[in-house]
């Protein structure tokens, strides 16, 4: 079986290019998740802000210091603004804009998996708290 490219299926069928790109920009930088981050304190974040913050965590930065200047350097700031995709190659920009954010959320699992593991306990135990008094009214 030949191989076949992302770009190639996705030319195959009918998508709308600019609503996926729209999609993918609101999930990743407009999106707020509410994450407890410290014992009292539950912030909503974006993420691009978690990507941010565990930057320094990423292995090939070289002397890069901060995502903002990683994009600023390697072009990547072009995702920050959608309306700036050049027409006739937004099934390109959606490919690279994809692999970008998914190379990013690759390494921000580590650093925020004690955060959403601890929400999730939380969520759990509300859940248990609310059964344990269904129960005991009965």
């Amino acid at each position: 079986m030949a191989r076949t490219f992302f770009h190639d299926i996705l030319s195959a069928y009918t998508v709308d290019i600019k609503n996926e790109i729209k999609k993918l920009y609101d999930l990743f930088f407009l999106r707020q998740f509410r994450l407890k981050r410290t014992r009292i304190s539950i912030e909503p974040v974006t993420l691009w802000t978690m990507c941010s913050e565990s930057f320094l965590t990423y292995e090939h930065r070289k002397t890069i210091i901060s995502l903002k200047e990683f994009d600023n350097t390697f072009g990547f700031n072009r995702f920050y603004d959608i309306n700036k995709c050049p027409n006739g190659e937004e099934l390109d920009y959606l490919i690279d804009f994809c692999e970008y954010v998914y190379n990013l959320l690759k390494n921000i699992k580590f650093q925020y998996e004690e955060a959403i593991s601890y929400s999730v306990a939380i969520i759990g135990q509300d859940v248990i708290d609310d059964i344990n008094i269904l129960n005991a009214t009965k």
